[in-house]
């Protein structure tokens, strides 16, 4: 997304909460989808529009990631009109 190469969705989604480029590549590079969700909840400093945002963000993500790889595109496609969840137990979003 926007040139860079992220692991998942969640790193991206991470990412960019924070204006300061050495911590969104710390994220990016987060050896898992929980370390990055860590890193991302743990540190100060979101960006003042956050909330108003972040909704955004995971669509753009979210679209990222349907487009660029024709085998998840196919399973998401293949979910039809059913309803999708994320079962996280450490995340409410």
């Amino acid at each position: 997304m926007d040139g860079m190469e992220y692991a998942s969705v969640e790193h991206c989604f991470q990412a960019q909460k924070f204006a300061e480029e050495e911590l969104r590549e710390r994220i990016r590079q987060a050896p898992s989808t929980y370390e990055a969700q860590r890193l991302g909840k743990r540190f100060p400093g979101l960006h003042p529009d956050w909330e108003d945002a972040k909704m955004e963000i995971m669509e753009k993500a979210l679209t990222a990631k349907f487009t660029q790889n024709a085998v998840v595109k196919q399973y998401l496609v293949w979910t039809g009109n059913r309803r999708l969840l994320e079962a996280s137990p450490s995340d409410y979003f």
